[in-house]
């Protein structure tokens, strides 16, 4: 009975491989998926049959195969491996050592020794070695290289499973390098073209083992800053069995390490050679566009976020037909990218963010406004926890950035909208008042609030400019006072006056910001619509709140110019053209580059038009009045 049944199980598994390996070469990805689908249930199915009966060895090679085979189609199917993978190699052994009439108890590495503790009979022997890539396969993926490198030892007779000392894998710091040496000893017997079809062979396994250890090992060492060692590592990997897409990340490893060493021109090209692999491939285009940052290059910048923003906004599906057709492969050994690694990828909104940002800063407010609305649009589709920001940034001032360009693309109306979706969001969080004991530090329980009140502050700051736009000055000076009511809830107990504003801790440097160009706007809707007492009250507190500051200065000359105070206005003329006021002009341009973006677009607003024709009419009454 055992005969015929082997001959049966035989027949069953050979014509399951055939039609599979026929199936491989479908060009339709569904087609391939079904013929996965179907095959694995088949050979599930023989295998329940087979391990329905007592083990025995002379079943053993073929049981084994067929469990091999099972666990590898499923493997491909699921993208990776799962605990289900484990169990069918554990019960495998098992059943591997009650056929011998030993014990079977023990985890898995113990298994595997008592299994491997004599050299196994011949039939078995290549049908094990099969097995036991795959568990060296799973433990690696599992990041437990070191139980795939005992494992591996194994199967070298004579050879012990550590490397020996001065060999290349040791002088690395990196785990996965003490499997390299015994994966490159591993010789699996070849195959026996009278043996029961397996799905994959032993030696492609071997190979696809030692070139996803050889990579991780790279990756490892780079994350180290072992460059010499990365470098070797990497383009040992290259040579390997590698599809298009590992051979993208390989070279955009490989990229990382010249730029590392400082051959930047090398990096860029290896970029291109991994996008030339793979046109999808995310993480080289983001490490270009990082390059090109470096390198000043806006317009490739912003080229290259662009193409990497059309990738992530269609959905990648070659992954699951490229496992089915390699099966074993190195994308599936190799893990995600850790933080800061060179492969690590992005998300559509980090890029439409990080676009957005690039095209405001480069005064393309045009594009930057399309951008920021896309990244709006992603978060209130009721996707906000699946919409991530790039690190530090946080979405209120996402909000006020989007709310600055679109005034500035002349946008109005969409800017009252975000801004009022902002107000929404803060409404609750903002304090009646807010007292900070010194303008030199704040403390961190304070810091929520205080950010909810310059966000609120802003919004409306943002709502008059918009108005402005709209051509309806009223409702400009009602946002800008609304401003400054959230503003000044703010109250610093400095007892020895205000501070100046390169001397304050960041928050309180941008309350103080916002408050002098609220009063700007709201002094210069006045000042133009004639009331121009209120103007001057409002110019003369932006200079208080602003110390050192050049615009709330000129346009409070302006107003006593324009108010007949000639005499003030030449005073306060003349603390500006102090060499002590040029120190302050360089220190305020330093500050500036520190402010949050939204405040930069803002206080563009607030410059003071042109400062010639005013300080022309300041020189001209000095002169004649010394000449009198």
């Amino acid at each position: 009975m055992e005969t015929s049944c082997l001959g049966r199980w035989r027949a069953e598994n050979d014509r399951v491989i055939s039609r599979w390996k026929e199936a491989q070469h479908a060009d339709l990805d569904c087609a391939l998926q079904r013929a996965a689908r179907q095959s694995h249930l088949a050979l599930s199915r023989l295998l329940c049959e087979i391990q329905g009966l007592p083990a025995t060895v002379p079943v053993l090679p073929l049981e084994i195969t067929v469990l091999y085979n099972a666990l590898v189609l499923g493997a491909a199917l699921a993208g990776g491996f799962t605990q289900d993978h484990s169990d069918g190699i554990r019960i495998g052994l098992r059943r591997v050592l009650e056929a011998r009439g030993e014990s079977s108890g023990g985890d898995p590495q113990q298994l595997w020794q008592a299994v491997l503790r004599d050299r196994p009979p011949p039939e078995p022997f290549l049908p094990l070695h099969r097995l036991a890539g795959l568990q060296g396969a799973l433990w690696l993926a599992a990041d437990h290289p070191e139980k795939a490198a005992d494992l591996i030892g194994r199967l070298s007779p004579g050879q012990k499973a550590e490397p020996p000392p001065g060999d290349r894998a040791t002088r690395g710091r990196s785990d996965t390098g003490r499997l390299l040496v015994p994966l490159a000893r591993w010789e699996p017997p070849r195959e026996d073209p009278q043996a029961a079809l397996a799905v994959q062979g032993a030696q492609e396994l071997r190979d696809v083992l030692l070139t996803a250890a050889t990579f991780r090992h790279g990756l490892q060492e780079l994350e180290a800053e072992n460059q010499a060692e990365a470098l070797t590592a990497l383009q040992e990997a290259a040579a390997g069995p590698c599809s298009r897409g590992v051979l993208a990340k390989i070279h955009t490893a490989l990229s990382c390490c010249h730029q590392r060493l400082g051959r930047p021109q090398t990096a860029l090209q290896l970029l291109l050679q991994a996008l030339q692999a793979d046109p999808r491939g995310e993480a080289p285009l983001y490490q270009a566009a990082a390059l090109y940052r470096q390198w000043g290059r806006t317009s490739a910048e912003l080229e290259t976020l662009e193409l990497l923003a059309e990738v992530l906004s269609v959905p990648d599906d070659r992954r699951s037909s490229a496992l089915l057709r390699c099966l074993i492969c190195v994308e599936l050994l190799v893990p995600g990218p850790r933080p800061n690694s060179p492969l690590q990828t992005t998300s559509q909104s980090e890029v439409k963010c990080l676009l957005a940002r690039r095209y405001l800063r480069t005064r393309r407010v045009e594009e930057a406004s399309e951008h920021y609305l896309d990244l709006l649009a992603l978060w209130q589709e009721g996707s906000q926890q699946q919409v991530s920001l790039p690190s530090g940034s946080l979405l209120p001032e996402v909000f006020l950035e989007a709310a600055a360009a679109l005034v500035e693309a002349g946008r109005a109306q969409d800017s009252l909208t975000v801004c009022e979706e902002l107000l929404r969001h803060v409404e609750d969080r903002l304090p009646a008042v807010l007292r900070l004991e010194t303008a030199e530090s704040v403390p961190e329980d304070a810091k929520d609030r205080l950010s909810c009140l310059l966000w609120a502050g802003a919004a409306h700051l943002f709502q008059g400019q918009a108005w402005i736009g709209l051509g309806d000055w009223k409702q400009a000076v009602s946002h800008f006072t609304q401003s400054l009511s959230f503003l000044f809830r703010v109250q610093l107990s400095n007892g020895d006056g205000i501070s100046r504003l390169e001397e304050s801790p960041p928050e309180v440097e941008v309350l103080r910001r916002l408050q002098g160009a609220a009063l700007i706007g709201r002094g210069t809707q006045q000042l133009v619509n004639g009331r121009e007492a209120q103007a001057l009250q409002d110019f003369l507190l932006g200079a208080q709140v602003c110390p050192g500051c050049r615009d709330p200065a000129l346009h409070l000359v302006r107003a006593l110019w324009k108010l007949n105070r000639r005499p003030e206005a030449v005073a306060h003329w003349r603390e500006l053209e102090s060499p002590s006021a040029e120190l302050d002009g360089d220190s305020q341009r330093a500050a500036e580059r520190r402010l949050p973006l939204y405040l930069v677009s803002c206080l563009s607003w607030s410059r003071f038009p042109s400062e010639e024709p005013l300080l022309g009419e300041l020189r001209a009454y000095v002169r004649q009045a010394a000449g009198h």
